[in-house]
């Protein structure tokens, strides 16, 4: 049982040092609010890392996998959903940001930023 843990723990090690997008908001965070900024990047990358690992540890493929047709053409339609509300979110705020050019405000980053950054 021990080593079923460790294994899952030696595995996930590797993808959780390495750089990625939430490297950027970690870089961002620590220099908008120096060392104070780094713990939300890392706690909010570290969640959502061992989440993933979690659910693929607790066999989510082998169910998306038994009935593959329809979680395909389920997750297909979602998929394209989420891309039609990403290009309309990023068109809104384009529009916003040319709108109010002249104000400069610094978002601060949360943890669910970070952790919903991850998937």
């Amino acid at each position: 049982m021990i080593y079923g843990y460790l294994g899952f723990i030696i595995t996930l090690f590797p993808i959780i040092i390495s750089p990625g997008a939430s490297f950027a908001i970690a870089l961002n965070s620590t220099l908008n609010n120096v060392m104070k900024g780094l713990i939300v990047p890392i706690v909010g990358t570290g969640l959502g890392i061992i989440t993933h690992g979690l659910l693929v540890g607790v066999s989510l493929t082998k169910i998306l996998a038994s009935s593959e047709w329809v979680m395909m053409s389920l997750i297909g339609i979602l998929g394209a959903i989420y891309l039609l509300y990403l290009s309309f979110s990023l068109i809104t705020s384009g529009i916003r940001a040319s709108e109010n050019q002249h104000q400069n405000k610094i978002k601060k980053v949360t943890i669910k930023d970070v952790f919903m950054l991850t998937y």
